[in-house]
């Protein structure tokens, strides 16, 4: 598993702009055009391969480098049942309830490090 700076970054400037922008944007400035993919997991510690591959419908799936710090995360984007890209999260803290689609926006919590995916409008 390997850091993904750009797409930190893009997580990056929604919460420093404070103005959400859609996940399919955000995904588009990190190098995932529109269409690759069509839904974006987030993990949280303590993370088991067998419970993300479950998550994910996968089987057999070798997760290798998982982040072992606290506060760190895994972000999986998926299309179709396979996995597109996969990287760590390190901060700020994203918070989605399930998954989130290319239409969901990524908002930022007012006061704190802190993004929050809402489904799709």
């Amino acid at each position: 598993m390997q850091d993904d700076p750009i797409l930190e970054a893009e997580f990056d400037a929604v919460l420093l702009s404070g103005e959400p922008r859609t996940l399919a944007a955000v995904a588009d400035g990190a190098g995932l055009p529109p269409g690759s993919w069509d839904r974006m997991y987030r993990f949280s510690m303590p993370l088991l391969m067998s419970s993300i591959n479950r998550d994910l419908g996968l089987t057999g799936t070798v997760w290798e480098n998982l982040p072992q710090t606290t506060g760190q995360g895994l972000f999986v984007f998926m299309s179709d049942g396979a996995v597109v890209r996969a990287a760590v999260d390190r901060a700020p803290l994203v918070e989605v309830d399930g998954y989130g689609t290319p239409d969901a926006l990524v908002e930022p919590d007012p006061g704190a490090d802190r993004l929050t995916i809402v489904p799709g409008h």
